[in-house]
Parts: structure tokens; sequence; C-alpha cells
């Protein structure tokens, strides 16, 4: 979709909000993008980042949980990377700080905005250019799924089960940060640069049995691979699914998507035969575990493309 409008917002109050803003906005014949699809803790990166760089315009849905947002954050970087024009509405508090000196619309009470803020929306439309990358055809190549779990900021606010050290945690949130921005620019090499520093700093606390130390520890391994270290990936892939399968469960989604990435770098470093060997044996797995929690049928699907990409 190209034109369109991409809404972003918390998910953690202001969903019913932004269903009926994008109804409002759809039959006023503003086509609009936002992930209501996706659920939260799988989002795909890759997607979001694509919705906004090919839409007319960006709407920030401003509220307190908003602005503490490192997701709306992300998106508003991307967008201002990419020179998309901003539009907030204020739905309740203030106004976000960064965005003290763009012009935003009151929407406090629920109210759905005006006809000159759709104007303004139209006329961004008849402006927009849909990019070169819009068009360009896809590969062969399944696109890697990127990773899940995602390490998102409740996971570094907030002490994870079993585990009380917050302040510890919190001290990494601009690291985090930052390496999440290079992830979503597609700067592999500076994510692993930091997602490294982020795993190397919880290991000297250690919090190497901590959730959130492994999630990053995710992260360094999917980000060593894009850099183009596939051997270094099959290896820290290899040691996480070990160390999952120890701390959470050999059947736990987490250990599973360690396997999925784990067989897609052995098959990029050129061992196809035994990709698909693993991923014939992660199938299976899925399919034996089918309708537990968490294990979704598009996993076992791009397992399924990779298979295919391999057996070719």
């Amino acid at each position: 979709m190209t034109g369109h409008v991409f809404i972003s917002y918390s998910h953690g109050g202001d969903s019913a909000y932004v269903k009926r803003l994008a109804d409002h906005l759809t039959s006023a014949g503003i086509p609009v993008w936002f992930d209501r699809d996706i659920i939260t803790g799988t989002r795909w990166e890759r997607v979001i980042r694509d919705q906004i760089d090919t839409c007319a315009a960006l709407i920030v849905v401003m509220t307190p949980q908003a602005e503490e947002s490192e997701w709306i954050s992300l998106e508003i970087n991307r967008a201002v990377l990419k020179q998309r024009p901003i539009l907030p509405l204020l739905l309740a508090g203030d106004g976000f700080f960064r965005l003290s000196t763009v012009q935003h619309e009151n929407v406090t009470g629920g109210r759905m905005p005006s006809a000159a803020f759709i104007s303004r929306l139209r006329a961004h439309q008849g402006s927009h250019e849909p990019t070169a990358s819009a068009s360009r055809p896809q590969s062969r190549r399944p696109s890697p799924l990127i990773l899940r779990p995602t390490l998102p900021s409740p996971l570094v606010l907030r002490p994870a089960q079993g585990h009380t050290n917050m302040d510890f945690w919190s001290t990494l949130i601009p690291t985090h940060t930052f390496a999440r921005a290079a992830a979503l620019d597609g700067d592999h090499s500076a994510a692993v640069r930091l997602y490294r520093m982020i795993v190397d700093r919880s290991a000297e606390q250690g919090q190497q049995d901590d959730p959130r130390h492994l999630d990053a520890r995710t992260h360094l391994a999917y980000h060593l691979g894009e850099s183009g270290d596939r051997t270094g990936a099959v290896r820290l892939f290899g040691e996480l699914i070990a160390d999952r399968t120890r701390l959470q469960g050999a059947d736990r989604a987490d250990t599973l998507w360690a396997r999925h990435h784990h067989a897609r770098n052995v098959g990029e470093s050129g061992d196809r035969a035994e990709a698909v060997r693993l991923l014939q044996a992660l199938i299976a797995d899925r399919t034996r575990l089918a309708g537990f929690p968490g294990l979704l049928d598009a996993a076992k699907e791009l397992d399924k493309k990779w298979l295919a990409y391999f057996s070719a």
C-alpha cells in the first residue's frame, strides 16, 4: 500500500480510539494503515518500517502512555529520517515535547479530527510519490522474519518474573534504544556492536538466566548473521538453543524461534542439506505442538518457505 496514512499509537489504552479514527478516515476516502493485525510481542519491524517508508503522512496519537512508548519514538524517528509529514493528534495529557514545534489537533475526549485536518491529509496524499522500493520486485529468497521475541521496553523497564534487578536493566535503556534504531535502519553492524554491549554487561552482572539477557543474545545472533557472519550466528544460536531449552523448555515458542534462525543461518552459510534436516525436524515439532499458546501457524509456514528454498 502506498499513499496511505500510518497511525502511530499506544496499544495500552488507545486501540479503541484508533479503530474509530481509522473508520472515520477511511469513510472520508483516506486509506490508513496501523498494526491491529500484528500481535504485541511478535511485531514485524520490517513491515512497520516499510509502511512508514511508503506512507503519505504519519499520524501520532498523543497520550501520556504513548509518549513513554519506545516503539512510537522509533516510528517517529523513521518518519523524520524519511522526511514523512507528521500530524499529531492530542488525545490525552500534554503534547509530546519532541513534537512541540509541530502543529497538533486537539481530539481530547475521543473526538474525531476536523475537516481541516482531513484536508491536510489529502494534500499530503496528493504530493506523495511512491518510493522506488515500493515497486521493487520481490526476490525468490524468503524474507527472514524479524526476531521473535522482540525486546520491547517493558522487558527493560520492569523486572522479569523471578528477576528483580530493575535498576541495572534500566541503565541499558539508551543502549537498547540505539540498537533497535540501528536494526530498523538495517545497520546490522551497529546493531551487533550495541547488542553485544548489552549481552556483555548483563553477563558481568550475573544476569545470564534472565529472559532479557536471552532476548539480547537472540538479537545479537540475528544481526551477526545479517551482517554477513553466518558461521558466528550459527554458533551463537546453537548456544542459545541449549540455554533456552535448559531454562524455558524445548517446546517454548522462544526456543523454537531460536531453532528457526539457527537452521536458516546454517543454510545461508552453505550447508543447505543440514538446514533442510533442521527445518524438517522443526516443522514436525511445531505440528506436534499445534494449538499450544504462542505457536502460530504463520511460524510453521515460514519454516516451510525456507525449507523449500534450501531444498531447491
